[in-house]
């Protein structure tokens, strides 16, 4: 993708006269050498490298600053390095031929990092164009955006209206209109009824919030427990310092059944959302990693 938009960037240099040219001769090389620190992932030198550029940009046509802007983000987001691709990206002016892929990946780095504010932001920013297709994905990136932030009345608004030609985001906004349906339907257990379910039976409440193993488990670990404990009193009363022993690691038991009840209420639910949200995110890198890798 990159070599495709440097040819373009290549071909605009050839109609604005020698100084572009020339310009474009440069850019070649420093893209070179950027590739080549890329590639052997000094990450720091590309850094350093792509400032003296910026410092020196005066001395280029404006193509020059995205491009090194483009290459460099493309370098720290190879290398998981979003924070410093975003900022790289955000440098891409929107009259370059890397607008479009940089705006689109900068608000997808934010979705991934869980910036989901901000990659509503800027996706609501991307100006519009006349490609249909490029209208269709704004509209299926901010889709997806919208149920990462829970904006149900948002989502719906562009369901009722979004029908795209492309069949890749066709079949994706039908997993949204199932992720917003999730989203809505996914209820929160009762952490309190969880821990009155697990103080009348151990292991009773996790069961409740969805976690029957650890039901069991708690289970088998508690009343076990509750048995010699009773057993001992039962055989030798309180001159038994075994009944202590057990007796103290019932109650120990029992209590973390009960607590460990009302936070798996908690937990239960995230790990659901969680679930959901990581599904959307993939969901939002589909179409813009076919379009622009």
């Amino acid at each position: 993708m990159i070599k495709y938009f440097f040819s373009i960037l290549l071909l605009l240099g050839s109609l604005t006269g020698a100084k572009a040219q020339q310009d474009s001769i440069g850019l070649r090389k420093e893209i070179d050498f950027l590739l080549y620190l890329t590639e052997q992932k000094q990450l720091d030198d590309v850094e350093f490298f792509s400032k003296k550029l910026f410092n020196d940009s005066l001395n280029y046509s404006p193509d020059f600053r995205d491009t090194i802007s483009f290459i460099c983000a493309g370098a720290f987001n190879k290398f998981k390095k979003p924070l410093k691709a975003i900022g790289y990206y955000d440098q891409v002016s929107d009259n370059s031929v890397f607008y479009y892929p940089s705006a689109y990946t900068s608000a997808l780095l934010e979705a991934e990092n869980k910036n989901f504010k901000a990659a509503r932001k800027k996706l609501e920013e991307v100006l519009y164009d006349d490609n249909n297709f490029f209208t269709d994905l704004k509209h299926f990136e901010l889709s997806g955006t919208y149920l990462l932030l829970h904006d149900h009345s948002s989502f719906d608004s562009i369901q009722a209206v979004y029908h795209p030609q492309d069949s890749l985001l066709q079949a994706e906004f039908e997993y949204y209109k199932q992720y917003n349906v999730l989203l809505q339907t996914t209820k929160k257990k009762s952490a309190f009824l969880a821990g009155a379910l697990s103080a009348v039976i151990p292991g009773l409440g996790k069961v409740y919030t969805g976690k029957p193993g650890q039901g069991l488990a708690a289970f088998l670990k508690t009343v076990p427990l509750a048995a010699i404990t009773i057993e001992n009193y039962r055989v030798n009363g309180f001159n038994n310092p075994q009944l202590y022993i057990f007796g103290s690691l019932f109650a120990l038991f029992y209590v973390g059944n009960i607590w460990g009840s009302t936070l798996s209420a908690n937990i239960v639910y995230q790990e659901k959302i969680d679930e959901i949200h990581h599904n959307i995110v993939v969901g939002l890198r589909i179409p813009v990693d076919n379009l622009f890798r």
